[in-house]
């Protein structure tokens, strides 16, 4: 079962304690490419992105709990989808997340199976 996230609560005392440092893209991509986003703080403010030849590789993405993988993933996958309707996307979705953020997809549960 999936327990719900109450989100952070504090009374004003907390600083934020992140000093994102300075993030410029420093490649150009000239292929076509998974648009990501943009740098928290660049001084070029150019997008980030992942060639389209890369996501045909085994992919990994890490990070703690709630900095936003699930919806990355999501994001990439639709963005994806939108440029290549051809290519073959399997998400094992243990948790039931996927569904709402990509509600065009065919969804399975693996409980099913």
């Amino acid at each position: 079962m999936k327990r719900k996230s109450i989100g952070l609560i504090y009374y004003g005392f907390l600083k934020p304690m992140v000093k994102y440092p300075i993030q410029d893209v420093v490649m150009d991509i000239s292929e076509p490419f998974v648009y990501i986003g943009t740098p928290i703080r660049s001084t070029n403010n150019r997008s980030i992105g992942i060639p389209l030849r890369n996501l045909f590789e085994h992919t990994l993405v890490i990070g703690s709990t709630g900095s936003g993988k699930t919806y990355t993933v999501s994001r990439i996958v639709k963005r994806l989808w939108e440029i290549k309707r051809d290519v073959k996307i399997v998400i094992i979705d243990w948790h039931g997340e996927y569904g709402d953020l990509l509600p065009e997809a065919n969804v399975l549960s693996p409980f099913n199976y």
